[in-house]
């Protein structure tokens, strides 16, 4: 027989407090959003203006991509729809870093 039959075992969403701030989240989208722009508008060496259609087509892909992976790793982990957010974020910085370094080498 089980020792920890009939006992609540918490598990990590137990650990995890319930009422994050709306603000945290928003603000961390909002740098999710401004960092896949700048790579919208880096792409194109500033080449087109900052609010061309091609550069807001570009960030509107990418801001898709990034969020579609974000849905897509919650799905499969199934952890709680606010990390999306968060995931959000940090798949946009990922694709700025990795951008940024091929800026840097190609402008030399």
């Amino acid at each position: 027989m089980s020792r920890l039959q009939g006992q609540h075992v918490p598990n990590n969403r137990d650990m995890i407090p319930a009422n994050s701030s709306p603000w945290f989240l928003l603000f961390w989208v909002i740098v999710g959003v401004g960092l896949d722009w700048r790579c919208a508008f880096e792409s194109f060496s500033g080449k087109s203006p900052f609010y061309s259609e091609i550069v807001v087509g570009r960030a509107v892909l990418i801001v898709l991509g990034c969020a579609g992976a974000s849905l897509l790793a919650v799905c499969v982990t199934q952890t709680i729809w606010r990390d999306a957010w968060l995931l959000f974020s940090a798949f946009s910085m990922t694709v700025y870093g990795v951008l940024s370094n091929h800026w840097t080498t190609a402008r030399r």
